[in-house]
């Protein structure tokens, strides 16, 4: 009984139709394929060790993100109170200043108002009244011109 001849192909479909079974039921073949799998690619415990170190890896790198956050923002709230320190002592000082600059024209205007009663009792009423007329117009037309 002569065997018929098969081509590459038919071998190739051959293998494709009996290998799983034969991988299941032959002890001998299965660790061979597993012996031709490991060449090409990692086992399962290795692959799985492997994906743990990089998920602790980027654990530890999420932790130290979130550590590195937390510290550049009470840095910057300590930068906010500091500033805002800053500028409360500011207005403080501007309201002293506006204060005593309000109190010294304050001054004047009270020593402008004696002058200027001075001068009336002085030319008497008439005298005085013509004169804040007249100081009063010249005021206006400079203003005005």
């Amino acid at each position: 009984m002569t065997q018929p001849i098969l081509n590459e192909t038919a071998v190739r479909e051959l293998i494709r139709q009996e290998l799983p079974a034969l991988v299941r039921e032959d002890r001998k073949i299965r660790d061979w394929a597993i012996e031709l799998g490991q060449e090409r690619f990692a086992d399962r415990d290795r692959t799985e060790g492997h994906i743990e170190r990089m998920l602790d890896e980027l654990r530890c790198n999420r932790e130290q993100s979130d550590r590195k956050w937390e510290e550049k923002q009470a840095e910057d709230k300590r930068k906010w109170e500091k500033n805002t320190r800053k500028w409360e002592e500011q207005m403080q000082e501007n309201r002293q200043e506006f204060k005593q600059v309000h109190e010294e024209i304050m001054a004047v205007n009270s020593r402008t108002d004696r002058t200027i009663g001075t001068l009336g009792a002085r030319w008497g009423l008439i005298n005085a009244e013509r004169s804040f007329r007249d100081a009063l117009a010249a005021i206006l037309e400079k203003s005005f011109r």
